[in-house]
């Protein structure tokens, strides 16, 4: 399996995970930002560390955490790549999904690739919604 696929596999195996999950999961949005951005592993702590410091500016320095996908809404936004837009967002019954579009014919096969089956939260669906989106953008070929 060559590494886009095994990426695209990840991706997906990770909106399985963040749909049957529940709560603020910060080892799992940890894990979302090294699949999306492995160079960013450097800095990342894993959950049996503490946070390695990053630089900002020349005279102090801060840990680098990643951004709450699992709970806040805003943070799940940034993981939706441009060209896709949230076509349905919604909640019925304590269930909430999302379904994303990338203005393509909804004949294409990636058209509804964005989209979450079943989530507890808003913002875990489009989280959900967004790493699929993202392996539907890497397609078969890689």
């Amino acid at each position: 399996m060559t590494d886009g696929r095994m990426i695209r596999a990840t991706l997906l195996a990770l909106a399985e995970h963040v749909e049957a999950a529940s709560g603020a999961d910060r080892e799992l949005d940890d894990i979302i930002a090294r699949t999306i951005w492995p160079y960013l592993g450097a800095w990342l702590p894993s959950s049996s560390q503490s946070a390695p410091l990053a630089r900002s500016g020349a005279t102090h320095a801060r840990p680098w955490v990643s951004k709450c996908y699992t709970s806040n809404f805003d943070a799940a936004m940034t993981l939706v790549p441009s060209e896709w837009d949230i076509e349905q967002l919604s909640v019925v019954a304590g269930i909430a999904s999302c379904n994303l579009g990338n203005g393509r014919d909804c004949n294409h096969p990636a058209y509804r690739s964005g989209s979450s089956k079943r989530a507890p939260t808003i913002a875990r669906a489009l989280t959900a919604a967004a790493l699929r989106a993202r392996a539907a953008e890497m397609g078969d070929e890689q």
